[in-house]
């Protein structure tokens, strides 16, 4: 007879520097309380699909992309899970739901929100999904928080041993420096014209905020760029250090770097946060790593125009020293003190936690992530367990994916930008690098390591669940 159990949940990660240190902090707590979950690249469990323990599959999207994936996977027995890891930013309501696809939640189990505005911006529109909906917050900012940074803070020391002081730029110009174009104005139409293509009409009010975004964007890129050009003569005694984001053209960061003194171009693997916690304070555009800043108790500088008031992200701006030009940006560098006020900080927790649910020390995204599947999953029944767990099936499919890389790179018309792109955001990932960090974060959850089994049940496809009695 089959017993109740808890369903197996896996996580697809798709940009490490932004998803590997919450995902598995889910999984290390989650395990604890006798889940079991998987955390992959999306492409390895697209691959073993058939193969792998039927469970909850938990996607960034349910836009246009995934739908065939969607029902594939439902078809094989799965049930669908989606949480919006750009949540906590968006326009207004309507875009929120254009942008996001939100009309799919029909195919959809369960969805986690980042907050009420995220709930409210689709149950307006959607009320009929109200009942899929959990305001959860994000494990994002829980592994921000006292109790569960010191993987940050260790880090954070190797990288101030090695670079000293510094204020962190970190840019977000991802429209008007996009990856995929080789210029700003092939930039621009690049997305128009796409948003064009996808169906949107040319005067519809979703393409038209998007021309102000990228406007936007260009502006304050403009204002960025002249400041960093002049820092040196500005603030010689100064150190900057610039991040580009992963989905810009790196190149032209380093282009503008190049022969300026007391200013490093750094693009790497390690954190955002890690830099967050080694630096003086951030430096950002409409970014949300001013709101990671905050959450590290660094008050932050944020560059937004005058142009474009409405592209402007809450967020940032709550938990920001907001600037609006060039003159005022360089003014407050003179002499800025990221240090919060007294009873600032509890202030801008009651104005975020609308947008952002599990922003106080005690309230944590993956304690009401793992109530709602309980709640949700109740009478989920036994299923069948993972396949081929013969180890000649395991080097079967390592050789399998070694030959399709190759393949693909030297005998297929890959776009090579595109291609580029992907591994830029997601390396490989490292079973010792998930023994790790799974080790540091039962040490903030007080949590015995040695409870937990960590196991790579195929190429790039990692269990982590509690030891068997």
């Amino acid at each position: 007879m089959e017993k109740t159990i808890l369903p197996r949940i896996y996580f697809l990660i798709e940009n490490k520097k932004r998803e590997f240190d919450s995902r598995m902090y889910f999984a290390t707590k989650a395990a604890s309380l006798g889940f079991s979950v998987v955390i992959a690249k999306k492409s390895a469990i697209l691959d073993n699909r058939k193969y792998l323990q039927r469970g909850l599959i938990i996607l960034k999207s349910i836009g246009p992309n995934n739908i065939k994936q969607i029902n594939e996977y439902r078809n094989l027995g799965y049930m669908i899970g989606a949480i919006d890891e750009e949540g906590m930013s968006f326009f207004n309501d309507k875009h929120y739901c254009e942008a996001r696809y939100i009309h799919n939640l029909e195919l959809v189990d369960i969805f986690f929100c980042w907050g009420l505005r995220e709930f409210n911006a689709i149950v307006s529109r959607y009320p009929e999904f109200k009942d899929k909906i959990h305001i959860t917050g994000n494990q994002r900012i829980d592994v921000l928080k006292k109790k569960l940074k010191k993987k940050y803070t260790n880090r954070a020391e190797a990288i101030k041993d090695r670079y000293g002081d510094f204020i962190l730029f970190n840019t977000m110009f991802t429209m008007a420096n996009q990856k995929m174009a080789k210029s700003n104005v092939k930039s621009r139409s690049n997305i128009i014209d796409g948003l064009i293509k996808r169906g949107w009409s040319a005067e519809s009010d979703y393409v038209k905020i998007f021309e102000k975004y990228i406007a936007f964007q260009h502006e304050n890129m403009k204002i960025s760029i002249e400041f960093i050009k002049k820092f040196s003569i500005n603030f010689p005694y100064k150190k900057l250090i610039i991040r580009p984001h992963p989905n810009e053209r790196v190149e032209l960061w380093f282009e503008i770097g190049k022969n300026l003194k007391n200013i490093e171009v750094v693009f790497d693997d390690e954190s955002t946060c890690a830099w967050i916690e080694a630096c003086e304070y951030v430096i950002s555009s409409n970014c949300t790593t001013s709101v990671e800043s905050f959450m590290l108790h660094k008050k932050s500088i944020n560059l937004v125009c005058d142009i474009g008031g409405e592209c402007r992200f809450e967020a940032p701006q709550i938990v920001s020293h907001n600037v609006t030009n060039l003159e005022d940006l360089n003014e407050i560098v003179k002499n800025f003190n990221p240090i919060y006020k007294k009873n600032e900080k509890e202030q801008i927790n009651k104005e975020l936690k609308n947008i952002i649910f599990n922003c106080s020390e005690d309230n944590c995204s993956a304690n009401n992530v793992i109530t709602a599947l309980k709640e949700k999953f109740k009478t989920y029944l036994t299923p069948k367990e993972d396949q081929y767990k013969n180890i000649f099936y395991f080097y079967l499919f390592y050789a399998y994916y070694l030959i399709r890389f190759y393949y693909r790179k030297f005998f297929t018309k890959q776009d090579k930008v595109l291609i580029a792109l992907i591994t830029q955001k997601l390396k490989r990932l490292d079973l010792n690098e998930i023994k790790k960090t799974v080790k540091d974060y039962s040490s903030g959850l007080e949590i015995n390591e040695k409870t937990i089994n960590i196991k790579e049940i195929y190429p790039q496809v990692f269990k982590i669940e509690k030891n068997k009695l």
